[in-house]
Order: structure tokens, then C-alpha cells, then sequence
């Protein structure tokens, strides 16, 4: 008995030190906030009820996220500016990573109060066992960041602002899409188009990984849920992105593409690190930190500027036409496992086969529609040509107006083993494959090998002045891929000459010097994934296209100074009949509504060309106004053209189809993605009407509208109108649903 007394009093004393040590370890993080940002964190506090709190101090909190709890870490500085900011880490780690890199302590040294989770499936919360749980953490992590956001405007605070990275960056994305209440967000290794992911990612490499994503991948009721792609095009905050030139895991490719995909942010800007899948500190904090304002509240850098001020003259003048190129990619085919293409193997056959019979297809299909294509040929094709002495195809092409260049991968050839394979030396790169083309011309007997489209990595062009006067190329067709599209939302519209420098800000800015013209355009026709996941389906060419035609006809009527102009697309015929419905589809509507339509003022609107007679204009243009700028770009710069109020509305909608109002006017019908406010006006229904007849007619409109609708020029000057009379003349008008959400 007496033994038992004497245990019972041990452990009543063992209790009584424990509590001891909790009670003080809970008063030092109540007092003195910086415990917590130590490198090695302190032990928490019992968590927090949301609904007794009403002010925020540092401590462990419950957060109600719909159907579930979690716990998040809040420090709190005690000059507290008002501010908050959520840090959201990546694939397997934990809110600690924030705490030991003294991301959480900068912030607060910087009166930003500061909150971490872990995500789903992460750190407390357990262990994600299989990719296949990969839209689960990220829905679940979307939700966890906007009730984050919430609680904390629950609490006083008057901005929250957010820093993610890699996984976190996609869970935040989507939570921005979903209304997160988030005005200022800074993802780093973003990344959007989780199909492509799935595919060419370096985690995908493995194949159990690989099979998991699977899964999901292909899911279009998921991937609309968790991918940032469909997610980032519906925030309307200030967005700062920061991505890794060598990341293998995401791709910088998909970072481009969720640049691109926040079209309607009220700032946006990307930062390029010449770094692989990794984001420490110091690459980024100071920029956030004066992103965020800093603690005196100092304005952020602003990067889309308000609309430029237009004032239309009302003379019209003359205008060159748009130039529309097809360009044709013939690609190489290496083999997934060797990396080598040989030119004496069947499946090089089959690719040379499958090849010629598209290129047939194409031939007859522009022979029927009057479209000029701009082929480039990889080398590989050419040397097998020759060698079949099967010429009368190639030389059909040349001789139907079309015309042939050169397409230079990051390969070189090696005659001793006939094999094509990856190599680091762009002067092969060049050579190789001009051999092989200028051979295939020489024997046609015609033919002039102009153009190139080179492999360089975006941003890295220090070498192609040199390599493209060495080989006599004056044309580079699209070797600047998305750079204008992650930009400004759409290809460059004229030819130019452009610097040759490694560095991506400034890789669009004009140099007179610069020995070849470059002609922009966009990926493959059809396709949602090639280049990153640039959308070039056929109803997205047709609302892209309408943006440069606004801008023509801008330009037509009110006298503006007359350019070249140029808008073009790529197919690859090694793809087969895959994309064939889109081919026909985009350029039957080409036909029917602007090519070789002529203008009241007799300009014609568009005319199909190859990339050779697009740049013989620029040169008569340019010989006709010397020093004058044809484009150039720096990031950071406003929107280079005009009719930046109608590029937004059409980059933010779907093209719906069009009707006819008579025989001069027709209606484009567009409907926005998602929920969609342009300049303080909610838009529901977006018409685009052009009337090509010499008076203004009135259109009534009110099967499409019920209630009184804006009336706007492209540049953005609007009247509102009763949907059953809107007046349109010369100049179109775009027509949407009335909502004001903003005096």
C-alpha cells in the first residue's frame, strides 16, 4: 500500500512539472512572436475555436473549411500593419519549410502577419501514398486557402496577400480561380495545363507515377476542378509569377502558360530564374516584399497600365492587308528509348510515308482553297526524298505557289551511322539540316531556301544573328514561340527585326541591325497541348484573329499609319488527319468573311501569302520608311497596339459562331469564359458587328439581349443602346450585355 501511495504521488508531481512547462511555454509564444520564427520551432498551443476569436494573436487556430477542419500556425508582429500574408508549401513538405528558411520571420519583420498549413495529405495531415490522390490534395487544398483568406477578414484584416510554391502554386491557383478573397498573389514554379504534366513532367518518367496521373489526367470533369488552366483566366487580383528556366519537374512551358492563362489580372508580371525546380529566399523575397507594399504601404509595380487614350480621326486611309500563313513543321521522330533517329529503319519509313500522304492531302486541300504554305523541313525528310529520287511532290509544291524552308532541331546527323541524334552544337543544328533541303532544291531546279525556324530555348538568342547571316536565312518564321502570346495575350501582328540577345524581357525589342525579319505565329492548328498547352483549336484562332482584324480596321478608318501585317499558324504533317476538321474549319471561315474582301475604302482586308512575300513587302516598307518601327516590345511595356479594350474581351470569351444581318453586316457571336468584368462592365453576351456596306444601318439584336447594352468601339469608348437599333457603320462595334458593377 504504501508503495502504490508513494507512485501515485510521482506521478501527480511528473504532471504537475508537465503543466508547469506548458503554461510557460504557451506565455512566451503569447509574448514574443519572434519564438516562433526561430529555425527550430517552438511546441504550439492548444488550437483555437474560429468563432471565440476576435482578434488575431499568435497562436494554433481551427479553420472550418466546409466539410472539414484544419489547423494553420498564425504569427502576429505586434506593430501589425494590418496585413496578412498565406504561405502555401509544395509536394512533400510542411508549413515548417516556411518557418527554417525565415520566410515566416522576414514577413513579420515586415509587420505582415503570417499563416501556414499543411496541405492535405502533407506534413500533420498525413501522407499522400499515390499520385492518384493528386486532385484530392489540391481541391482540398484550394478550399483550405480561401477559408483561410476568409477567417482572416474575419479578423480585421484589410489585405491578404499570398506566396506559394510548386504544388502550393496550382493549389493556390485554383484557389484564386475560385474567389479566394486574395488581392495580391506571388506563385512560384507555377504551372497550368496538368495534361501536359502528366506527360512531360520529370516525375512522369517513372512509370508507376506516370499510371497514377493517368488516372485523372484525361478527365475533363477533374481537370476543370484542379487545373490552374481553368482556374487563373477568372482572377481579377494583382499576380507576380516566378519560374525556373531549367525545371524539369514543371516545365517551363507550363509556367508560360499560367502567365498567359491570368488574362484578366489587374497586374501580372513573370520572373525568369536561371534555376531547376528549386525557389529559395533569396530569389524572390525581396520582390514580394515590395509586391506586397512593404510595411510603409508603397505602390507596387505596375505593369499592365491603364488603356492608352485613342482618338479616332475619322479619315480613312489606305491599309496593306493582313498576310495569313499556313507554315508546315516536318519534324523528326527519335526513338523514345535510343533518342536516335536512323534513316534506314522501318519506322523512319512509316514516318516518311505518313508524312508525304499528309503533305498530299494539303496540297489538294489548298489547291482548293487558295491557301499558301510556308513548309520547313527537317532533314531527315529531304535526305530520304533525294535518295527516292521522289521529288515531283516537293516540286508540285513550288510550282503551286508555295514554299520550302528549313526546320532545324537540336540535332546533328552522322553519315557514318546514317542516324540523326541530340547534340548541343547549333551550328550543326543549321548546317546539317540545310544540307539535306538545299540538295532536295538544287536538284528540283527552283526553289530559294529563306526561311528558318530554329530550335533555340526561349529567351536564348545570342547566337542566331550570326548563324542566320552565315547561312544566308533572312527569314526566322517563329522562332520566338509564345513569347509575345505569355506577354500580352496574342503572336506579334507584323514582321520585324528583333535583337538577338539572351535575355527573354528584352527578346522582341527591335534592332535595325539585325540581319533576318521575324514572322510570329501561333502552334499547331487544332491542338490544346502542343508548346506548352497553347490553345489553337479552331474557335480559338477565330476569336485571335478577330482581335488583329479590329485592330486593321481601327487603323483603316481613323488614318492611322499603315504597316505590314501578318498572322499565321503551324501544322505538323507528321500528325496525320488528326487535326484536318480544324484545318478546314478555321479556313473555310477565313474565306467566307476576310480573305480577298475588299473594304468600302478598297483596301482588301486579307490575303493568304508564304513567308517570303510577307517579308519582300516588309522590306518595300521598310525601304519606304527608314527608321521607323515596324513593332517592339519590352516586358514591362504597355500594349503595343491600339485596340487593347476588344483584345481583352475576346481573350476572356469563346467563339460561339456568326449570322449574317443582311448582306454587308454580320455578327460575331461570343459568349465570356467564366464570369467576366471589363472595365467596370459585367459582360454576359459579347457580339462583335461589322457592316461592310457604304451607309450605318441599324441591327436588332434582342434575341440575343433583353435589357439596354454597351455599344463600344474597339478601343473602349461606349454608349450604352437599346439591343432592337444599334447603329453600326464602317467601324465595328462591340456589343455586350449591360451591367455596370463600378461607378
Amino acid at each position: 500500500m504504501k508503495n502504490k501511495i508513494i507512485v501515485i504521488i510521482l506521478i501527480i508531481a511528473i504532471i504537475s512539472i508537465l503543466a508547469f512547462i506548458v503554461i510557460q511555454q504557451l506565455q512566451v509564444i503569447k509574448n514574443n512572436h519572434r519564438q516562433n520564427i526561430d529555425k527550430t520551432p517552438k511546441p504550439y498551443p492548444q488550437p483555437k475555436e474560429n468563432q471565440s476569436i476576435t482578434i488575431l494573436e499568435n497562436g494554433e487556430y481551427i479553420i472550418h473549411a466546409g466539410d472539414h477542419d484544419f489547423k494553420a500556425m498564425i504569427f502576429v508582429p505586434k506593430d501589425w500593419n494590418k496585413k496578412c500574408v498565406i504561405l502555401v508549401h509544395g509536394l512533400g513538405s510542411n508549413r515548417e519549410k516556411w518557418i527554417k528558411e525565415s520566410v515566416v520571420k522576414d514577413l513579420v519583420d515586415h509587420r505582415f502577419c503570417v499563416l501556414v498549413f499543411d496541405l492535405p495529405l502533407h506534413g500533420s495531415r498525413g501522407k499522400m501514398k499515390s499520385f492518384a490522390q493528386l486532385p484530392i490534395v489540391i481541391k482540398r487544398g484550394a478550399e483550405d486557402v480561401y477559408f483561410a483568406a476568409n477567417f482572416l477578414k474575419s479578423k480585421g484584416v484589410e489585405e491578404v496577400y499570398l506566396i506559394s510554391r510548386s504544388l502550393g502554386s496550382i493549389v493556390s491557383a485554383v484557389a484564386l480561380g475560385n474567389g479566394a478573397e486574395i488581392s495580391k498573389a506571388e506563385l512560384l514554379l507555377a504551372s497550368a495545363n496538368l495534361t501536359y504534366l502528366s506527360e512531360h513532367s520529370s516525375v512522369a518518367t517513372d512509370l508507376k507515377i506516370r499510371s497514377e496521373m493517368e488516372k485523372w489526367a484525361s478527365n475533363q470533369d477533374i481537370l476543370k476542378e484542379i487545373d490552374p488552366l481553368y482556374k487563373l483566366p477568372n482572377y481579377r487580383g494583382a499576380i507576380h509569377f516566378h519560374c525556373g528556366k531549367k525545371d524539369k519537374v514543371l516545365p517551363p512551358e507550363t509556367c508560360q502558360l499560367a502567365f498567359d492563362s491570368a488574362s484578366l489580372v489587374s497586374e501580372k508580371k513573370l520572373f525568369w530564374h536561371d534555376t531547376g525546380h528549386s525557389m529559395p529566399k533569396d530569389l524572390f523575397i525581396d520582390e514580394a516584399l515590395e509586391f506586397f507594399g512593404n510595411s510603409q504601404g508603397k505602390t507596387s509595380i505596375v505593369i499592365n497600365p491603364p488603356l492608352k487614350r485613342f482618338t479616332c480621326s475619322y479619315h480613312p486611309s489606305s491599309e496593306p492587308p493582313i498576310h495569313v500563313l499556313l507554315v508546315l513543321h516536318i519534324e523528326p521522330r527519335l526513338d523514345p528509348h535510343s533518342h536516335e533517329m536512323r534513316l534506314d529503319s522501318p519506322e523512319t519509313e512509316r514516318e516518311y510515308n505518313d508524312v508525304r500522304s499528309e503533305l498530299e492531302w494539303l496540297l489538294d486541300f489548298c489547291d482548293k482553297t487558295g491557301v499558301k504554305m510556308t513548309a520547313l523541313f527537317n532533314g531527315w525528310y529531304m535526305q530520304l526524298a533525294f535518295e527516292k529520287n521522289d521529288l515531283s511532290l516537293l516540286e508540285k509544291l513550288l510550282d503551286s505557289g508555295h514554299e520550302i524552308g528549313t526546320h532545324a532541331h537540336s540535332i546533328c546527323y552522322d553519315d557514318s551511322e546514317r542516324k540523326w541524334y541530340p547534340c548541343a552544337d547549333p551550328d550543326r543544328w543549321f548546317s546539317d539540316a540545310k544540307i539535306a533541303v538545299d540538295r532536295v532544291l538544287r536538284a528540283i531546279g527552283k526553289g530559294e531556301n529563306r526561311v528558318m525556324c530554329a530550335m533555340f530555348p526561349r529567351g536564348e538568342y545570342s547566337q542566331e544573328c550570326s548563324l542566320m547571316s552565315r547561312y544566308g536565312y533572312d527569314i526566322g518564321l517563329g522562332n520566338r514561340p509564345e513569347i509575345a502570346l505569355n506577354f500580352f495575350g496574342h503572336i506579334v501582328w507584323n514582321p520585324w527585326r528583333p535583337s538577338c540577345v539572351d535575355d527573354y524581357d528584352t527578346s522582341l525589342v527591335e534592332n535595325f541591325s539585325t540581319p533576318f525579319v521575324s514572322i510570329d505565329h501561333r502552334a499547331q492548328i487544332g491542338s490544346t497541348t502542343s508548346h506548352g498547352g497553347v490553345d489553337s483549336r479552331a474557335s480559338t484562332l477565330k476569336r485571335q484573329f478577330l482581335m488583329i482584324f479590329l485592330e486593321w480596321k481601327t487603323r483603316e478608318v481613323c488614318g492611322v499609319e499603315d504597316k505590314i501585317w501578318s498572322w499565321g499558324v503551324v501544322d505538323h504533317p507528321n500528325y496525320g488527319s488528326r487535326y484536318r476538321s480544324d484545318i478546314e474549319d478555321f479556313f473555310e471561315w477565313l474565306n467566307n468573311y476576310f480573305i480577298d474582301v475588299v473594304t468600302v475604302h478598297g483596301n482588301v482586308v486579307a490575303v493568304y501569302s508564304t513567308a517570303s512575300e510577307v517579308t519582300d513587302e516588309y522590306y518595300d516598307w521598310e525601304s519606304s520608311n527608314p527608321g521607323r518601327s515596324s513593332f517592339s516590345y519590352r516586358a514591362g511595356m504597355g500594349y503595343p497596339y491600339i485596340t487593347e479594350f476588344s483584345k481583352n474581351i475576346l481573350l476572356s470569351s469563346q467563339y460561339v459562331g456568326e449570322k449574317n444581318f443582311g448582306s454587308k453586316i454580320v455578327g460575331f457571336i461570343l459568349k465570356p469564359i467564366g464570369s467576366s468584368t471589363i472595365n467596370g462592365f459585367t459582360v454576359k453576351q459579347v457580339i462583335i458587328l461589322w457592316n461592310n456596306g457604304r451607309s450605318n444601318a441599324s441591327v436588332d439584336l434582342s434575341e440575343y439581349f433583353s435589357n439596354k447594352v454597351n455599344v463600344c468601339t474597339p478601343w473602349g469608348e461606349c454608349t450604352t443602346s437599346d439591343p432592337s437599333r444599334i447603329t453600326v457603320g464602317d467601324l465595328p462595334v462591340i456589343v455586350f450585355s449591360y451591367g455596370a458593377t463600378s461607378p
